[in-house]
């Protein structure tokens, strides 16, 4: 399984946030999220113009952030498959043992898998054949951040929550986001997971967002109804601050919560936070 970052924060969103957490982010998605950060039907080229100099960079750490569209690239544009290798059950298992602190383990952190989207069904068979393996009993929560496209396989919450609990964190993709809306909204996989400890995030700019959220929130025939959180949007720390106060004045109105994205407030947009 190709694997694009493995790396030891903090949560930065979310119903969790500010766990100490380790990431690890799956090279592959089914969407490119082109419109993020440009105005509504404009779509983003900046990955492909990145691709097109990509022998001017020797790793993933050295790609450049892109300030529109998909802020996550690298995990699932082909010409950067080259920086997420291919890593066994075992040497996966072992690179995330490794990454956090001992103390940190044993007092227990959270692992979070991310993307690209994780609950593709060649990741999703990953890891369960990896938790089958092997013992992640010291994570205290296990956390998918996933596009809400993708149906969970049952036997991968079965594997999961037979060591620790499991949470699903999902992001179904705005108009905002280029995603055409057919493709975006799956409501029978959206049903499926909110069988499941679950939570909808989504990062808004306008009202015009907030339209679009409760939309869909009332046209699912939720399992379970859940929690919505709402975030500002920007990948840069100046985009996100003059959103902040905007998105938080709104979530008031509506009775939504407010998630910081407390990573950028740390440490920025970069690799590995």
């Amino acid at each position: 399984m190709r694997v694009s970052e493995i790396f030891y924060s903090v949560q930065g969103e979310g119903l969790r946030v500010g766990a100490p957490s380790l990431f690890v982010r799956f090279f592959g998605c089914n969407f490119r999220c082109p419109g993020f950060g440009l105005p509504l039907g404009q779509l983003s080229t900046e990955p492909d113009e990145i691709a097109e100099h990509v022998d001017d960079y020797k790793s993933y750490s050295e790609l450049p952030l892109a300030r529109t569209g998909c802020d996550s690239y690298p995990s699932w544009h082909p010409k950067f498959a080259q920086f997420s290798p291919e890593m066994s059950e075992e040497e996966l298992y072992n690179r995330i043992i490794n990454t956090v602190p001992k103390e940190a383990l044993d007092n227990g952190v959270d692992i979070v898998f991310t993307g690209g989207e994780p609950l593709l069904p060649k990741t999703q068979r990953f890891i369960i054949e990896m938790f089958k393996r092997f013992d992640f009993r010291m994570f205290r929560n296990v956390t998918f951040e996933t596009n809400g496209s993708q149906k969970p396989l049952q036997e991968l919450i079965d594997v999961i929550e037979d060591q620790t609990s499991l949470l699903f964190s999902v992001s179904p993709k705005l108009k905002c986001s280029g995603v055409p809306r057919e493709k975006a909204i799956v409501p029978e996989s959206l049903r499926e997971l909110s069988k499941n400890s679950m939570y909808l995030k989504f990062v808004v700019s306008s009202n015009e967002d907030l339209n679009e959220i409760e939309e869909i929130y009332d046209s699912i025939d939720w399992f379970e109804y859940p929690g919505v959180y709402i975030m500002p949007e920007g990948g840069t720390p100046e985009r996100y601050n003059q959103n902040l106060k905007k998105v938080a004045e709104i979530a008031m109105k509506r009775g939504y919560v407010l998630s910081p994205r407390l990573h950028i407030t740390l440490f920025g947009n970069s690799w590995g936070t």
